[in-house]
C-alpha cells in the first residue's frame, strides 16, 4: 500500500475519532498520517484544520506552514486555515488566505464573503467591503451572511 494512501487511511481514522470526541486518539492518528507519508501535504492540512477546530493554533499555525513546504494547499486548505485566523482577529492574514481561496477557486463565495466582513471589520472604505460582498451574492444571491453584510454597509452609507 502506498504511503500516501495509508496516510490517508489514518487520516479518516483521525476524522472518526474526532467525531466520537476522543480528542486524543483523534491527535495522535492525525500525527501519525503526516510521519507514515512526510511529503503528502494533504496530511498537513487536514492535520491543521483539526487543530484550528480544538482551538489549538499555534499548532495549526505551524501544521499549515509545513504542509505548504511540501505541496500546494487545495481552495479548501486555504479557506480553513483563513478561518481560523479570521476567529483569532488575524484579520490582515486571514484575507490573504481568503484571496488566496479567489485566485485558486474564484467561485468560492463563502470566501469573497470572508473578506468583505474582514474589511468591513478593518474600517477599509465601503468600496472594498462592498466588492467582496457583491461578488459573493453574484456567486450565491441566496447567501444570507452576505445579504445581512450587503444591508448593514448600505446602512453605513452616508
Amino acid at each position: 500500500i502506498a504511503d500516501a494512501t495509508l496516510s490517508q487511511v489514518y487520516l479518516n481514522l483521525g476524522d472518526a475519532y474526532d467525531r466520537l470526541g476522543d480528542t486524543a486518539n483523534a491527535t495522535a492518528t492525525y500525527q501519525r498520517a503526516i510521519e507514515i507519508a512526510p511529503d503528502f501535504a494533504k496530511a498537513y492540512f487536514e492535520t491543521s484544520s483539526y487543530f484550528a477546530r480544538r482551538a489549538r493554533y499555534d499548532l495549526a499555525d505551524s501544521t499549515f506552514q509545513h504542509g505548504l513546504e511540501h505541496g500546494d494547499a487545495r481552495a479548501v486548505d486555504h479557506f480553513n486555515y483563513g478561518l481560523s485566523l479570521l476567529r483569532r482577529k488575524k484579520l490582515q492574514t486571514g484575507v490573504t488566505q481568503m484571496k488566496t481561496v479567489l485566485d485558486k477557486d474564484p467561485k468560492f463565495y463563502q470566501a469573497a464573503f470572508c473578506v468583505a466582513a474582514a474589511y468591513h471589520d478593518l474600517g477599509a472604505p465601503v468600496d472594498s467591503s462592498l466588492k467582496y460582498v457583491q461578488m459573493s451574492l453574484e456567486l450565491n444571491p441566496q447567501y444570507q451572511p452576505a445579504i445581512k453584510l450587503l444591508n448593514t454597509i448600505n446602512g453605513n452609507k452616508p
